[in-house]
């Protein structure tokens, strides 16, 4: 088993050596970070880390005013459904009363007639 862990010691060695003079060669750093970005004029394909464009994207938090007038729709939409409920309700009350006077006048009639 050591004899192995020597064999790969041997093959990292030269994989190491490969890569270090390889970098020396190109004169390129051995990381990429220490490397300066790409200039975004760079039309190159290969270039894959350039900075890109950001997108224009539509806003996507609303503003404080758009909130607000937002609030204030949901206010007069409540005090209009509330307005409408009372009107509802006066109306279901007449037509009580209505039929109150109908049933009254029909059970008059009844008891008028001999």
């Amino acid at each position: 088993m050591y004899q192995a862990c020597r064999c790969q010691d041997h093959i990292l060695d030269q994989v190491f050596d490969y890569w270090k003079e390889k970098r020396r060669r190109l004169q390129k750093p051995a990381l990429r970070r220490l490397q300066a970005p790409t200039p975004e004029s760079d039309n190159n394909p290969f270039l894959v880390f350039r900075m890109r464009a950001k997108p224009n994207r539509p806003q996507t938090r609303r503003r404080r005013e758009t909130q607000e007038e937002s609030m204030e729709k949901l206010r007069m939409l409540r005090h209009n459904l509330e307005a409408n409920m009372r009107l509802a309700s006066m109306v279901l009350m007449r037509e009580k009363k209505k039929m109150d006077i109908v049933v009254r006048a029909g059970a008059r009639r009844v008891a008028v007639r001999p």
